[in-house]
Parts: structure tokens; sequence; C-alpha cells
């Protein structure tokens, strides 16, 4: 019996991801990504990218509904088929965008009203018109 493999017992849950990070190979081991330093995440077929504060991008062999699973909801969200973002990384957001770093990302239409649901907006100062609400997803 190799002494060095750790084999849980069958009823010990495994967990997914730790508090503050994930796990992921990188050749013949794996190192620890801090969630607070992964900006956002892209789809790309069945290979996601995922792109860290310092500008680095590290692609993985996993369709985003996989990478997605592993991730904390309390702090990423989906806004397009194609992309999952930190929500405390976002800068500003305006029309159908999202800014990030660097970056401008989409916000698809079936992603918009969860995203402004997520988000703790304080309207503008003027009052909303006749028929117009505080809220940016309908606007």
């Amino acid at each position: 019996m190799n002494r060095n493999a750790f084999n849980p017992p069958a009823d010990v849950p495994v967990c997914r991801h730790t508090r503050d990070g994930i796990y992921i190979r990188h050749k013949d081991y794996f190192r620890k990504y801090l969630y607070t330093d992964l900006l956002w995440v892209k789809a790309d077929g069945c290979y996601c990218h995922l792109y860290f504060r310092d500008e680095s991008r590290l692609t993985v062999a996993f369709p985003l509904a996989v990478v997605t699973s592993r991730l904390p909801g309390d702090l990423f969200i989906r806004l397009h088929h194609s992309y999952v973002v930190s929500l405390y990384d976002i800068e500003t957001f305006f029309g159908n965008t999202v800014r990030i770093g660097w970056q401008d990302l989409p916000i698809g239409p079936s992603y918009r009203a969860d995203f402004f649901a997520r988000l703790n907006i304080l309207g503008g100062s003027r009052s909303p018109s006749a028929g117009e609400t505080d809220d940016p997803a309908t606007n």
C-alpha cells in the first residue's frame, strides 16, 4: 500500500473548493488560485480562459458550466453565455457592457435581470419620469 496516497473514507464528503481559492492542475501538480485574483472566465468551446488580476491567462480543458459549478456563487455571476465575472471587480457598467480591469464584457439579454438584481445600485439624482423606474434593468 502506498503511504503517500490519500484516499478519504467513502463517507467523508469531498470539498469542491476551499474558502479562498480553487486548485487547478498544472502539469504534474495542482496549484491554488485565489478567488480574489480571478477577474473573469471566458468560454471557448470545451475550454475556458481564466483571466487574472496580474493580466495573466490560464486555459483549462473544461466547459464553462463545469468551471462555474466550482466557483462560489456569492463571488461570481454569469452575465453572458460565454462569460462569468467577479462581482467585486466590476468597475463600471453602461448599456449592455461591464468593464473589469482593462476589458469590456457584454451582458447577455437573458442574464441582464439577474445581473442587475445582484448589484447594489443607487440611482442618479434625478427623479424617474412617468413610466420610468430606478431599476436599470428595465430602463
